[in-house]
Order: C-alpha cells, then structure tokens, then sequence
C-alpha cells in the first residue's frame, strides 16, 4: 500500500513540474517597426521567422507601432496591441494592409488592422481589436472563430464578417457594413451552427432603393 501511495505521489510531481515548465517556456516580445526603439523585432514576419519565437508566445505591438506589409501570423502565439479609441491622448498599434492568418489557436488582441483579416484555420480568436476591412474566410470551412468587443467597420462594399464559419462565437461587437454600386452584403454571412450574441448590427447606404441584409445566409445558431 505504500509503495502504491508513493508512486502516484511521484506521479503527481512529476505533472505538476512539467506543467510548470510548459508555462515558464513561454516567452514575451516586442515589435517596433522604429528600430531606434530596441525592440525584438521590426514586425510580425519576422517573429514568425525566428527559430526563438514559438507557439504560447506574446508578441506586444508597441504604442504607435504601424506596420504597412502585409502580415502572416503562423504560429499560434498572442498578438496584444494598445486597444482603440484611446483617451488622452495615447497611440495605438496598427496593421495598415491585410492581415493572414494561419495558425490554429492564435489570438489577436487590441490591434487597429485597415486590410482584410483573411481566417486560414480553426479556433482563431480576435479581441478589442478595431478592423476597418472585414473578416474573412480563407480556403474551406472555418471553424471556432471568436470575435468579441470588436468594432468592425466595412465601408468598401463587402460584407463585415464573411465566411463560411461554423461553431464560431461572435459577441458584444458593433459591426457596421454599407453596400456599393447596388450589391446586397450584409455585416455578418454564411455562419452556421454558432453563438451571435449582444452585438450592435447596421447596414448603411446612401441610396434608399436598394435594401441591404443585417445577417445573412445564418443557419443553426443562437442570435441573441
């Protein structure tokens, strides 16, 4: 009987080390595209290229950090900016062209992005982030996408959030879409089987004859 309690006591350490050594792993960087600011890396790229950077890492965006190439995020880390419409004066952290990404798990978290968010794989979570494009799709079927307390506005004639997607999440969002040259879009599409949930909705236009869908193409899913 002892020797039994002993090794599941043994057992038991040796779980909670390596779960403590999981957690310790994981590492924080920062990105300037300024280099006079020292930080690790110039932009997004270049973290994924770097054999240090790896999946469960944080990347924080510095105050005033605009990068204007395209970024591909491919490996499941944190990307934390310094949110929107800011107080007082201070500056936050924008991606001016599209965004890829292409990691299951990655998150996105307080970052102004102007281009498209382009969703290349599952459970890809968007956080306090302003969009000002839209969200979507890429390839097949995406599913476990999150948005929440994003503000999303797509002013170029295509709808906001657009897939398809399937068991997403998309709660306590304002989510604004206009129409161009007589096109339906809607400010959400093509989801199915999801939670969309206490989010502020509108389809904009300045031509009354043509009436432009709040949703769309919704199957199977909570809307609340």
């Amino acid at each position: 009987m002892k020797t039994r309690i002993f090794t599941k006591a043994a057992l038991s350490v040796i779980m909670l080390l390596a779960l403590s050594a999981t957690v310790v792993s994981a590492k924080t960087w920062r990105i300037n595209n300024d280099t006079r600011k020292q930080a690790n890396f110039t932009d997004i790229n270049a973290a994924m290229a770097s054999a240090d950077v790896a999946a469960g890492d944080t990347l924080y965006l510095d105050p005033g950090c605009v990068l204007s190439s395209k970024q591909t995020i491919t490996k499941a880390v944190t990307v934390i900016g310094t949110g929107y419409f800011l107080p007082n004066g201070l500056v936050g952290a924008k991606i001016n062209a599209d965004l890829y990404i292409k990691a299951a798990g990655a998150k996105m978290n307080a970052v102004t992005i102007t281009g498209i968010v382009y969703i290349e794989n599952d459970n890809i979570t968007l956080e306090r982030c302003m969009i000002n494009y839209r969200i979507q799709r890429s390839g097949v079927t995406r599913y476990g996408l999150t948005v929440l307390q994003c503000y999303i506005n797509c002013s170029k004639g295509y709808s906001s959030i657009e897939g398809e997607f399937r068991n997403a999440t998309i709660k306590n969002n304002i989510i604004r879409n206009q129409y161009r040259n007589g096109y339906t879009y809607a400010a959400i599409c093509n989801v199915h089987d999801s939670e969309i949930s206490y989010n502020y909705l509108v389809t904009e236009g300045c031509n009354k004859s043509y009436i432009s869908d709040v949703i769309k193409d919704i199957t199977n899913s909570q809307i609340y």
